[in-house]
């Protein structure tokens, strides 16, 4: 009979999870990052008594009797009393909460669209987090334009997260018509983004940028104004 009262310390993952990690293109960095998204989503999961609390003991089974419940749980319980402890703040930002749940979202994508068991069957049914996506873009205009002021980035971590976002994580949440287009433009955007974050060209000089005024060999651009 599993302890549920025990500490959560070991945290190594399941095979399943490592599986995840093997299979997918994902930076070091990113890697580190879906790391703790994955054990603050697994110690809540533990303190509410819905899996093992020891990570590396944590099965296919506990992850698929899961409810949309359970993750509109997690989801207000980021919003409301997630302690961050370098803000000392409680609750997170929705752009914050956006990126621990697209993180997850991934891993059981994977258990559910990618990874089969020998019999050719999903290792998961469902993920549950394609019914929240799926409530999040019904807002309507006005409260998406609300979420767009609030979920502007400031620090340079959070901008470089955001283009690992960009790069290894968007993909996992398209359609086939979808994904073929991101495919042909990952490259591009990847490029505009990277621009537009880090450099402080604006958007109209970006638009305007023509290939013979980026100098590749000592990485600057030639911004020509009207001035």
């Amino acid at each position: 009979m599993e302890n549920h009262n025990a500490p959560s310390y070991n945290l190594d993952f399941p095979w399943f999870i490592v599986e995840y990690f093997n299979n997918k293109k994902l930076s070091e960095s990113t890697k580190e990052i879906y790391k703790l998204e994955f054990i603050t989503f697994f110690e809540w999961l533990a303190d509410q008594k819905l899996c093992n609390p020891y990570i590396n003991n944590i099965t296919l089974d506990e992850l698929d009797n899961l409810s949309l419940k359970n993750f509109l749980a997690y989801k207000y319980y980021l919003e409301n009393q997630f302690v961050n402890p370098i803000k000392n703040t409680i609750g997170l930002s929705p752009a914050s909460i956006a990126r621990k749940l697209s993180s997850i979202s991934s891993l059981f994508h994977y258990l559910v669209n990618v990874a089969e068991h020998p019999d050719s069957t999903p290792y998961i049914k469902r993920n549950w987090l394609n019914s929240i996506k799926k409530n999040e873009n019904e807002r309507n205009d006005y409260k998406r334009a609300k979420l767009l002021k609030d979920e502007i980035l400031f620090s340079s971590d959070e901008l470089i997260e955001f283009r690992e976002f960009v790069i290894n994580i968007y993909g996992t949440q398209l359609n086939e018509r979808q994904l073929s287009r991101y495919k042909i433009n990952k490259e591009r955007d990847t490029a505009i983004i990277s621009l537009l974050m880090f450099s402080g060209i604006r958007l109209n000089e970006l638009v305007n940028l023509e290939l013979d005024e980026i100098d590749f060999k000592n990485n600057y651009l030639i911004i020509k104004t009207n001035n």
